[in-house]
């Protein structure tokens, strides 16, 4: 009997230390002020998911906002309905990281067109499985947002412009929704960019960029939504236009003293052995590149490399951005970010500095959870291999920052996404 009692007795102190246990409970999720039940996420080809130079599946399917959905589910958010495509080949356009011979016959891992042939049913209307959530359309403006007949312009658009909505925008209407991200903007520099500034693309002007925006922002709100805009990034300082350096281009004595020969009457270009700046065609003048100027990522190598591309044929005006250029470009980003800024503030919507964040990853990179990132081309995780448009990791991190904001704004309490735990530039096996 005595020991029947202790062992009763020690079972009885058991329980006591159990019942003294601290319990141990997970985060307090909240929409905070906002609702999430219907998220329309608007923009351009960012929104859209777009990455490696195309639009295909895996990319929509981690699209940022996709990824915001995703942790929106935790506090109430609703479905998140997107046009997919139907492979991972898009419209045909799609690169792919491989072992690809130069011609010198000089092997190496470079971006390199992914083979195979799309889905027909990607240049298909697909208009009557939505109304859509995402309706990011790779490649417009701000000031196409309210454009009817976009669709004959787009094929992006195209493939899910409904016969009850008009414009790209109508389209968030067909949603009515309770919440919306805008992140527009990037194209009404970024083609005259991609073209190395060259005539035929022109920078929206200030004063349209403004009319434009506050257009959108008065449609998206008229319902009573509520939303978060993000600001546009520095386009040059994503790797499509910082990955070639301007003096890469390495000759011995002799190559050099052969220049120097068929330079000899211009005073602004002179070679010596080693490394030297690339020679462009400025306007009238034949000149080096300076440090401050940029090459796009679409440059044709194979021609630098074997058929005098940079040196005895001076660059082109579309594959060199000048000091001057530059500065043009500049110039229109910081006034779109002012207008940006200010029209957040009148609509009292949050705002996303994309600006800052990629001229922090430019500058010196982030971590997250102890993984390094940064705008290096491949290797940094960030950007795809058309240097524009991230990665899925770096879909993760843009999705975090917009969730930030949410949070603050809003008083929310929406989870991040673990970036790490998406992939970035995919290497071959």
């Amino acid at each position: 009997m005595k020991k029947n009692i202790n062992y009763i007795g020690l079972l009885a102190l058991g329980i006591a230390f159990v019942a003294c246990e601290p319990k141990i409970e997970g985060p307090s999720f909240s929409n905070g002020d906002a609702d999430f039940s219907r998220y329309v996420a608007v923009g351009n080809s960012l929104t859209a998911g777009y990455a490696d130079g195309d639009l295909y599946l895996s990319g929509q399917l981690q699209s940022f906002p996709a990824l915001i959905a995703e942790q929106m589910d935790e506090v109430g958010g609703g479905s998140f309905t997107q046009p997919l495509m139907f492979d991972e080949l898009g419209f045909g356009n799609r690169k792919k990281l491989d072992y690809v011979e130069d011609c010198n016959g000089d092997v190496s891992l470079s971006p390199t067109e992914m083979e195979g042939q799309p889905s027909s049913q990607n240049f298909a209307n697909i208009s009557d499985q939505g109304p859509y959530n995402n309706i990011g359309v790779p490649g417009i403006r701000v000031v196409e947002m309210q454009f009817s007949g976009y669709e004959q312009f787009n094929p992006y658009f195209a493939r899910f412009k409904a016969d009850n909505a008009e414009t790209v925008l109508d389209h968030a209407d067909l949603i009515n929704p309770t919440f919306f991200t805008l992140w527009i903007g990037n194209n009404d520099v970024l083609g005259h960019a991609l073209n190395g500034s060259a005539a035929g693309t022109a920078i929206t002007g200030q004063a349209t960029f403004e009319a434009a925006y506050r257009g959108v922002l008065t449609q998206l709100t008229a319902n009573g939504a509520k939303g978060v805009v993000a600001n546009i990034p520095d386009i040059t300082a994503i790797p499509h236009f910082t990955t070639i350096p301007y003096n890469a281009l390495v000759i011995d004595e002799a190559q050099a003293n052969q220049l120097n020969l068929l330079y000899a009457l211009n005073p602004n270009v002179s070679f010596q052995a080693g490394a030297n700046a690339f020679v462009i065609q400025d306007g009238a003048e034949v000149r080096h590149m300076t440090e401050n100027e940029l090459l796009v990522l679409t440059l044709p190598l194979d021609d630098v490399k074997c058929n005098n591309y940079g040196s005895i044929l001076p660059f082109r005006d579309e594959h060199v951005l000048t000091e001057d250029e530059i500065d043009e470009l500049k110039t229109a980003v910081e006034g779109y970010n002012a207008s940006i800024k200010a029209l957040a503030t009148e609509f009292n919507v949050g705002v996303v500095n994309a600006n800052g964040y990629f001229n922090k990853l430019a500058s010196n990179g982030i971590s997250f959870d102890g993984v390094d990132f940064s705008t290096t081309f491949v290797s940094g995780g960030v950007f795809s291999l058309d240097g524009i448009h991230p990665t899925p990791r770096g879909n993760a991190l843009i999705a975090n920052e917009f969730i930030d904001v949410i949070n603050k704004k809003y008083d929310a309490n929406v989870p991040h996404v673990n970036a790490v735990a998406y992939d970035g530039v995919q290497f071959p096996n």
